[in-house]
């Protein structure tokens, strides 16, 4: 949920912190991603995982995908799906995030 962590200086920036969690295949890699509604300066918003759910994955488990909710500090709960892709390194990264599981996924 580092792309959902956020501090008031981010405003009008994009949030390089998550980029070590993006696959390199990820549309937001490697900018990041834009902030469009930081928490108001000299406060920072720390998302929470409430829930994780397995929604999906490939044969060989390479690709799984999650249905995520998660919350934040004046932020309702909200659902998001998380496509993560095995690395030839073992790591885990993200290939997507979306509000809709995508066709595929």
């Amino acid at each position: 949920m580092a792309a959902h962590s956020l501090r008031g200086t981010d405003r009008g920036r994009t949030n390089r912190r998550v980029l070590p969690y993006l696959a390199p295949d990820n549309p937001a890699n490697p900018r990041g991603l834009v902030v469009v509604d930081p928490p108001p300066a000299g406060q920072a918003t720390t998302a929470t995982v409430d829930r994780l759910r397995v929604v999906g994955s490939d044969q060989a488990r390479q690709r799984i995908a999650y249905e995520a909710q998660w919350s934040a500090p004046a932020i309702d709960r909200r659902t998001t799906f998380v496509v993560l892709a095995r690395q030839p390194d073992g790591r885990w990264l993200v290939t997507q995030e979306s509000t809709r599981l995508q066709p595929g996924d």
